[in-house]
């Protein structure tokens, strides 16, 4: 009955999982939306990336400090310490829950672009 309490573990990681994944999501839109120039106001004409805001998104932003910090945490706790059943849940959760998660938003979107593909028919001249 040991193993029961620590498979609770695992909604937790899924949890975590998710978020650290949107985060991380978030963060590089950023970064290619800067790169690209893609902001408002901006024109169809290709132009030089801004260089500033992109460092400051790069240096500034929590989103990587929190990656690398959070990283070698993990590196450090799984190399030191034995990994216990209910850290081996918390991974799994962590893991999958991105993994189950990004096919089934690239399904749908994919379904919404077909559904809106098929109502916008081109003109009949």
């Amino acid at each position: 009955m040991d193993g029961v309490p620590s498979f609770f573990a695992a909604p937790f990681g899924f949890i975590a999982g998710l978020f650290v994944f949107g985060r991380i999501a978030r963060w590089l839109q950023v970064l290619l939306t800067l790169w690209k120039g893609g902001g408002v106001g901006s024109t169809s004409s290709a132009h030089r990336p801004q260089m500033v805001p992109l460092l400051l998104t790069s240096v500034a932003h929590p989103t990587p400090w929190l990656v690398l910090v959070g990283g070698i945490w993990s590196i450090h706790r799984l190399v030191i310490y034995p990994l216990t059943p209910g850290w081996g849940w918390f991974i799994v959760g962590f893991v999958g829950g991105p993994s189950i998660m990004i096919p089934l938003v690239v399904w749908r979107i994919r379904q919404l672009r077909l559904r809106l593909a098929k109502k916008v028919e081109p003109p009949a001249s």
